[in-house]
């Protein structure tokens, strides 16, 4: 008959807190700061607006910044551009220009996330003086809000091989737009975010795009940890106390204070969460939470990795994740109303008389936002490490 018993100490602790070391993003520049009960707009072409349907980006930075009560509304618009063509809709461009100024200032930003210079930069160098004096321009017309600007330079193009086309030639392109929106930013006093060198800093382990442009799942997740290292703020990591040889592995990332790395088309063929320890001496260790057993491996597993799926941590981040998507869903269902053109465009004489419900939207908005305030509140955990002896 064997029992087991337990030996923990001191040096055996393992912390899932808010480790943020100090961060040169900005080349000595303290990490950007979210003000209390800031608004945050999202504004740009498609890489945004899709950022609504996962929501990784929202959760993270609200999860990250609970403390702030921030909340967001995501303005962006498949195919634009910085003079708001998408926008037109059965109008002139001038129009589309006006109704883009008119949605950021009815939203009230407190902070401007601005995503340009991909859809522009097919104009390649012939195209480059306009996309600046197009920038200036919406940047002129927004200026009135006073809300702090934050760039993200426009990402290069993904090399997924044949039989999509080399896009060599037009990362060429991009990275000419990308250097003229970082001096805009400069000239402005806003905060830029490499969006390449981010996402190469966070290391994903497969692509991020479906088609070398549109993000999948796994890279909005990828995207998300790259805005928040961009913007000067580590997503925490593990940390070790006075454990000689603890290392993990490369690909874990860990949100605040949540391990999400939950790509399930990644972790389907490859446990993207897995956790590796050098034990000194031969045995089985276990990683606990509280009296909650998490994983208990030998020391040989432990040195090729365990995965750690199914954290209670992990859960709790979806529970959010859940949230903002549905308020992100209602949202956009206020401010681009499928029948939009019956409603508010040239044909409202037909339908016109349903514009009096599209504010009935507003207090089902609060609602998930009273949902999310709560739910971002997340407790950081006490993990411990123990080596088990058995004995007769």
């Amino acid at each position: 008959m064997f029992s087991s018993r337990h030996f923990p100490a001191a040096a055996w602790l393992v912390f899932l807190g808010l480790v943020y070391g100090p961060f040169d993003a900005q080349a000595g520049v303290a990490p950007f700061e979210f003000r209390a009960g800031d608004r945050v707009v999202f504004l740009g072409a498609t890489l945004l607006e899709r950022e609504q349907d996962d929501g990784y980006l929202e959760t993270l930075l609200t999860a990250r910044f609970a403390d702030k009560n921030l909340t967001f509304r995501n303005l962006a618009w498949s195919g634009d551009t910085v003079w708001g063509d998408s926008r037109a809709g059965f109008d002139t461009a001038k129009e589309g220009f006006e109704r883009l100024v008119k949605q950021v200032r009815d939203a009230k930003p407190g902070v401007i996330v601005l995503e340009f210079g991909r859809n522009e930069s097919f104009a390649g160098d012939a195209g480059l003086a306009d996309f600046v004096a197009g920038y200036n321009r919406l940047l002129d017309a927004i200026a009135d809000t006073e809300a702090r600007l934050v760039f993200l330079g426009p990402a290069k193009l993904e090399a997924l091989g044949a039989p999509l086309p080399d896009p060599a030639e037009q990362n060429r392109n991009i990275a000419r737009y990308a250097a003229a929106a970082a001096e805009i930013a400069g000239d402005r006093g806003g905060w830029y975010i490499d969006l390449d060198a981010a996402i190469a800093g966070v290391r994903p382990v497969a692509p991020i795009t479906f088609n070398g442009m549109h993000l999948t799942p796994y890279g909005y997740w990828i995207f998300a940890q790259a805005v928040l290292e961009g913007l000067g703020n580590h997503a925490p990591r593990f940390m070790a106390e006075g454990l000689p040889g603890f290392t993990l592995n490369p690909k874990v990332f860990f949100t605040a204070p949540l391990p999400a790395d939950i790509a399930p088309e990644v972790a389907a063929t490859e446990s993207l969460h897995v956790l590796r320890y050098f034990p000194q001496e031969v045995g089985s260790y276990r990683l606990a939470m509280g009296e909650k057993i998490v994983a208990e491996a030998t020391r040989e597993q432990w040195e090729r990795g365990v995965p750690l799926a199914g954290l209670p941590e992990v859960a709790r981040f979806e529970e959010l994740r859940a949230v903002v998507k549905e308020k992100n869903r209602l949202f956009f269902n206020r401010w681009r109303p499928q029948n939009e053109t019956y409603i508010f465009g040239f044909r409202k004489h037909e339908q016109g008389q349903y514009a009096a419900e599209i504010p009935q939207y507003d207090p089902l908005i609060e609602a998930e936002e009273k949902k999310i305030a709560e739910l971002s509140q997340l407790p950081t955990a006490q993990y411990t490490m123990v080596r088990i002896v058995e004995t007769p």
